[in-house]
């Protein structure tokens, strides 16, 4: 639809971002076998906000979506942890290596969602 024909311009077009974020957030869905009504994006008039958030029980759980290399802990996720009591943050890229950032935070390759979703701990 776009006409680009070489990873280079996939790569360097404006849209690969939210284009990658859509992608990343139905395969997370599938993962999660959730229904969407059940899973919301959080932002705060300040700008702070988070890809996806639901609960389960009295857990609370986010995933911020990032097409980096290798993605950092923000400031606005340090307040989507606090403001919404997240008991787990992950932050899922498309790079290989999983990787935890803090004991409530882990880096996911979108390739481990199906084995290494720690979803019910």
């Amino acid at each position: 639809l776009m006409s680009m024909e070489t990873m280079e311009q996939v790569q360097s077009n404006p849209k690969l971002g939210a284009s990658w974020e859509g992608f990343a957030l139905e395969m997370i869905s599938q993962a999660l076998n959730m229904d969407e009504q059940n899973v919301y994006f959080w932002r705060t008039h300040s700008g702070n906000e988070l890809d996806m958030y639901w609960q389960k029980g009295t857990r609370n759980w986010g995933v911020e979506i990032k097409y980096q290399d290798a993605p950092r802990l923000t400031r606005s996720m340090r307040t989507a942890i606090d403001s919404l009591k997240l008991d787990r943050l992950w932050i899922v890229y498309p790079g290989k290596k999983s990787y935890p950032v803090a004991a409530d935070i882990h880096v996911l390759s979108l390739n481990d969602i199906g084995s290494s979703w720690e979803y019910n701990t």
